[in-house]
């Protein structure tokens, strides 16, 4: 079973990333990886229409067209997660002293480039914002009070609850993503996935040990539920002998869980070191991975019947889209 480690008790969830420079796939990984394409064009905004994509690089908010194309930079930060109209970007901003963790949930205006901090989530630490499919909130993760715990907060900065308290004991929930339905969210705490209603009822729930027998959780994977919720991706860490010089940690994978079967199924081969999922359309699902000669994670579109995953940003990162128009 993964846990948290001590860093993440006291500053933040621990999310899988590579080393800072990554190195070219040996000729293991290659073998089976994927290769990643040209950018896809056409394609690659199939079924997309005018929808806003939003990322990370540099220590920095981006937003895009679906297809990746007119990138412009949006603020200072990380996490971005776009609005369901594609109008705002929430994210994580960080302005850490040299000896203390100072990071607060931030909203910026796309076609205005202004950014608000959101005054009332309580504390200096939280992160990792996702909307509700109306855009009328937020789920945060927060730190308060010696342990994690997730927050609901409005949009416009009012009517922050706790959806979970923080646990002193450690015992936390991770990856926070509203249901399609706006009334329950999906999340996970290391053993299992679970959906809960909005007043903290259990509603489904699966255990990571029969959905992944050789792979397991880390507080950082990403669940992104698809559109009809009938179904839930996930990146998980592989026990899986792929070796890749200066990983930092085991090897990625994305699945797809079953609601109704509590079934999980491989959406990439072993040696594709791809993760942050997030679903785009009923053909494809966006996500970060390495390819040959890469140094640094790229944002790609993945189809969901196999083959070679199309390039839509180089050196990017925690991609999430807006809703179909």
């Amino acid at each position: 079973m993964n846990t948290p480690t001590e860093t993440s008790v006291a500053c933040a969830p621990p999310v899988r990333r590579a080393a800072r420079t990554l190195p070219v796939l040996g000729a293991l990984a290659l073998a089976a990886a994927f290769a990643l394409a040209t950018p896809a064009g056409a394609s690659a905004q199939a079924g997309a229409g005018a929808r806003t994509l939003a990322f990370e690089r540099g220590g920095a908010v981006w937003v895009a067209s679906a297809d990746g194309s007119a990138a412009r930079r949006v603020a200072e930060g990380v996490d971005p997660a776009v609005s369901p109209d594609g109008s705002r970007v929430a994210y994580t901003r960080d302005t850490s002293p040299a000896n203390g963790v100072v990071r607060h949930i931030a909203v910026a205006d796309v076609a205005g480039r202004t950014s608000r901090v959101m005054a009332s989530v309580p504390g200096d630490n939280a992160c990792a914002p996702a909307w509700s499919p109306d855009g009328a909130t937020l789920l945060v993760n927060v730190y308060f009070e010696k342990g994690w715990g997730v927050g609901v907060v409005n949009a416009d900065d009012s009517g922050f609850r706790w959806l979970f308290r923080p646990d002193p004991k450690g015992r936390s929930w991770w990856g926070a993503a509203f249901a399609p339905d706006g009334a329950s969210v999906f999340c996970q705490d290391l053993d299992e996935i679970a959906r809960f209603t909005l007043d903290g009822r259990k509603a489904w729930s699966a255990p990571a040990s029969a959905l992944f027998p050789t792979a397991g959780l880390n507080s950082g994977a990403r669940l992104s539920p698809s559109p009809d919720g009938k179904q839930v991706l996930v990146d998980v860490d592989m026990d899986e002998d792929v070796a890749m010089k200066d990983w930092d940690g085991p090897p990625p994978a994305v699945f797809a869980v079953d609601l109704a079967t509590r079934t999980a199924r491989r959406l990439t081969p072993k040696g594709a070191f791809v993760w942050e999922p997030a679903w785009l359309d009923a053909s494809a699902f966006l996500a970060i991975a390495i390819g040959p000669n890469d140094k640094e994670p790229s944002v790609v579109r993945v189809p969901f019947a196999g083959g070679a995953p199309a390039l839509l940003v180089k050196s990017a990162g925690c991609p999430t889209i807006s809703s179909p128009k």
